[in-house]
């Protein structure tokens, strides 16, 4: 996508997952175009309008400039594109289409009511929550004494697609039972651009995909298979830790999980000297950081190519079903294998080619270390 931007004049807006990938792409691009015009925008890039301010200023810009913009997936889709007709979107990785969670309030239901629409859905048990007003700066929001909790809540109320409630009315609010909730970005949303073009290497299995084909019947994918031969082929050698025990936050959270990834530390200090990168959840990088060799990164790296010389890697990582993930079953006719498949399975595979073997011509030994056999044999 990248290198027929540069070689054909237009408009092209690319929406990627992370800020470091901003930034590499937006470099490989000048350096395939010098003279076609690359704007970054993202909150760390300096400028002091908004992201969404720096977004709609881009329609300023003359109609025959040839021009690529980098923004993040969070800016794509929390922004309206809707004035976009004669632009190009190019999305690198599938975007994270749903988010799931559940609130409880008993004393602050006048407060929600102060602040949000709740538009029943027909004969559903869903209502539609939609802000009356904008709540503004969402890093003030979430310095709130009030909304502090749930400033993540709020900057999904406030998309285009709002936030869809387990609530028919406001007296529930009230109950003390937790309500659960769901934010939904559609496809159709990239409608007003000219084309759409997604890369990703298993779109097809993600979540976004998957409730559109349940809960869309508008957007329709065309699907274009891009391979790359391979000159070499590597030795790679899958590792892992422990046969029939799952992994889970939890566990690794709990005393004998921590004493787990405390001898598995101790391994790989002592027979893996030359691991290149590493991640995992928060508990197991708390536990293993300054102990073992490597280079310690985010677990989610789709589409970064900046550690592809080094040949080897190892990931202690879950991202399973939850319990605030029932809609994903009730309304979209998911079932916990899709979320295990799309969250934890994708994001390990990922995070393993992100090393030398994306390089076509790498013919040597890649070591990956991973914690359960079930995770070695889902990505064998």
């Amino acid at each position: 996508m990248i290198q027929s931007a540069a070689m054909s004049a237009g408009r092209y807006i690319f929406a990627v997952p992370t800020i470091d990938l901003i930034e590499e792409q937006a470099a490989y691009f000048s350096k395939l175009n010098p003279l076609a015009k690359a704007i970054k925008i993202h909150s760390k890039n300096s400028k002091k309008a908004s992201v969404s301010r720096q977004i709609n200023d881009l329609l300023l810009e003359p109609a025959d400039e040839h021009i690529a913009v980098w923004i993040t997936h969070e800016s794509l889709l929390s922004n309206d594109f809707a004035a976009f007709t004669d632009w190009d979107i190019c999305i690198d990785e599938p975007p994270n289409a749903i988010t799931t969670g559940s609130i409880k309030s008993i004393t602050s239901v006048e407060v929600f009511q102060a602040n949000f629409d709740l538009i029943p859905n027909g004969n559903s048990e869903w209502s539609h929550l939609m802000p009356i007003r904008p709540f503004g700066n969402w890093k003030n929001t979430s310095e709130d004494v009030l909304w502090s909790k749930l400033a993540d809540f709020l900057k999904l109320a406030e998309r285009k697609s709002g936030v869809f409630v387990k609530a028919k009315n406001w007296d529930m609010f009230g109950s003390g039972k937790p309500i659960e909730w769901f934010s939904y970005w559609s496809p159709t949303m990239l409608d007003p651009f000219k084309t759409a073009t997604m890369a990703g290497s298993s779109y097809l299995h993600s979540l976004g995909y998957l409730a559109n084909e349940t809960f869309s019947e508008k957007a329709r994918f065309n699907e274009t298979d891009i391979s790359i031969k391979r000159t070499h082929q590597p030795h790679i050698k899958i590792c892992y830790f422990t046969d029939g025990h799952t992994c889970s936050t939890t566990f690794w959270d709990s005393k004998d999980g921590r004493c787990c990834i405390s001898k598995i530390g101790n391994w790989l200090s002592k027979y893996a000297r030359d691991l290149g990168f590493w991640s995992g959840n928060q508990a197991v990088c708390n536990s293993l950081e300054h102990r073992i060799p490597g280079k310690l990164v985010s677990p989610k790296l789709a589409g970064l190519n900046q550690y592809r010389d080094l040949a080897s890697c190892a990931i202690f990582y879950s991202a399973k079903a939850q319990p605030h993930d029932s809609p994903l079953y009730d309304v979209f006719e998911l079932n916990k294998a899709d979320v295990k498949n799309a969250r934890e399975a994708e994001d390990i595979f990922q995070f393993v080619f992100r090393g030398a073997i994306r390089n076509p011509d790498f013919d040597g030994s890649y070591n990956i270390y991973l914690y359960s056999k079930d995770q070695a044999d889902e990505l064998d």
